[in-house]
């Protein structure tokens, strides 16, 4: 039973950690938004809150929200199994890079993000905002067309 990682409990308990951080950047960033003479839709769509605040401040808010960056020990011990068999998780699939595609992992972003609401709604979320002139399509119809299977 080596290959079951995440129990349900402790999948709510991650979930939950994880609506606490962003609860509390939101929050910051309401209140960063109240201070700023300008409003957050004039900002740039980049801006983040890594932008809005320290490091130490972020560091602080994912340790009180049980959220951890790092993996602290090594889950592909065991070579023998993972060489026979797949993780549910994506963890241990690639023996060269073991965390690649592995569930709950942040990877590394190419380009900056960009949201509309400069935090966590996708582009093209809000049907009545413009872009150069032009409405943006839904991102879950634009998906659904791209990843169509026939």
């Amino acid at each position: 039973m080596s290959w079951i990682r995440l129990s349900v409990p402790q999948s709510v308990e991650l979930n939950r950690a994880r609506e606490i951080y962003e609860e509390s950047i939101r929050l910051v960033q309401k209140h960063v938004e109240k201070g700023l003479s300008l409003p957050l839709n004039e900002l740039p769509s980049n801006v983040s809150f890594a932008s809005v605040l320290a490091q130490s401040h972020v560091d602080l808010l994912t340790q009180l929200a049980g959220c951890s960056g790092t993996q602290t020990s090594d889950p592909c011990n065991d070579h023998c199994f993972h060489s026979r068999y797949r993780t549910y998780d994506g963890q241990c699939n690639n023996e060269v890079h073991t965390m690649w595609g592995a569930s709950y992992t942040r990877f590394r972003r190419l380009l900056l993000p960009i949201y509309e609401n400069g935090f966590n709604t996708p582009v093209g979320w809000d049907p009545d905002r413009l872009y150069f002139g032009f409405r943006k399509p839904n991102p879950r119809v634009v998906s659904r067309k791209v990843m169509l299977c026939e």
